[in-house]
């Protein structure tokens, strides 16, 4: 099912205003791709004949301006946490099996989408849309990019799945317990940088242009990550990989490197840390090391300097952290 065919799950992709939606739209059914333009009037066409910005996937229609009015709704917020918060009470106003919720554990935030499916229909496409409009959303309040540690949802990969990484910006994860986006807690405390002045010019384009014209995250953070990754990957031990190494391979001097990284409100340890933690739960869920051989990659001393660093960054223990998720699959 590609992007196209998961946005008219709602309807149906044969049904009659599926097809009125499609010919309005000029997008083939059967064509290898669409262009942004075209999937943007496909859903544009489609939430006005349904007079539902939920897209036919809500059993109470989302009608047109109910995304405006939830902006307004959390403008006013100060922090990210707070706007978020706002969005979690407000969301059942607009629906009643769709909700948003923010839970902290250890040093990690994970943004949730809860949904209970209610009809007869493949709901992947919905599940993503939300996950990526909140994902855009959020980062437009605080006016930056917002680096996400991992991607994770409670379904088989969809066929259109190749396309999500880009999205999101990482590694993406199926048949984990939630629907969710992790992030470094921090992001909860970033201020808003956004006023009703600004927001009105956002609504101008938003929601669609926040699920169609998405870039990919070219913050100094992200690329950091990325050239840590790729020495990883190369065989590079994580605990020898310092600033001058990823200075050398960014092409950037080592105080620019921090002084950028300052200016996104992290710094070269902490990013290093949290490629740690994100190792450090891939290798537990996948089971192929034991915990010693976990934490002597990691370039941990011992065992126990990993427990207690796991416990810092999650709340669990290494050894219940794996059973909890070898319980869930």
């Amino acid at each position: 099912m590609s992007l196209v065919a998961g946005s008219l799950s709602g309807v149906g992709q044969h049904s009659p205003i599926a097809q009125r939606c499609l010919q309005q739209a000029d997008v083939d059914l059967q064509a290898a791709a669409v262009s942004f333009a075209q999937f943007a009037q496909l859903q544009s066409s489609l939430w006005q004949a349904l007079n539902d910005e939920g897209g036919g996937f809500l059993n109470r229609p989302m009608p047109i301006g109910s995304f405006s009015l939830l902006c307004h709704a959390i403008i006013g917020a100060q922090t990210l946490g707070e706007a978020l918060g706002r969005l979690h009470r407000f969301m059942p106003v607009l629906a009643d099996e769709l909700n948003l919720d923010v839970k902290v554990q250890g040093d990690q935030a994970m943004l949730m989408i809860n949904y209970d499916c209610q009809g007869d229909f493949d709901a992947r496409f919905f599940i993503v849309s939300m996950a990526t409009l909140w994902l855009r959303l959020s980062c437009w309040l605080v006016d930056r990019p917002l680096l996400v540690q991992r991607t994770e949802f409670a379904f088989k990969e969809p066929d259109f799945g190749n396309e999500l990484p880009m999205i999101f910006a990482t590694e993406v994860q199926y048949m984990r317990p939630a629907n969710q986006l992790v992030f470094d807690r921090e992001v909860l405390n970033l201020r808003i940088r956004q006023d009703q002045n600004s927001l009105t010019s956002f609504l101008r384009s938003a929601p669609m242009s926040l699920l169609t014209r998405y870039r990919r995250d070219e913050s100094f953070s992200a690329k950091v990550r990325a050239a840590i990754r790729e020495l990883v990957e190369q065989g590079d031990s994580l605990d020898t990989i310092h600033v001058d190494d990823i200075s050398e391979r960014l092409q950037t001097p080592a105080h620019t490197l921090r002084r950028r990284l300052r200016d996104e409100q992290t710094s070269f340890q902490s990013i290093r840390d949290s490629y740690r933690r994100s190792l450090a739960i891939k290798w537990l869920e996948t089971g192929d090391f034991s915990l010693a051989d976990i934490a002597d990659r990691l370039g941990f001393s011992e065992p126990a300097a990993f427990t207690r660093a796991f416990k810092r960054w999650t709340g669990s223990a290494p050894g219940q952290y794996r059973l909890k998720t070898q319980t869930v699959e």
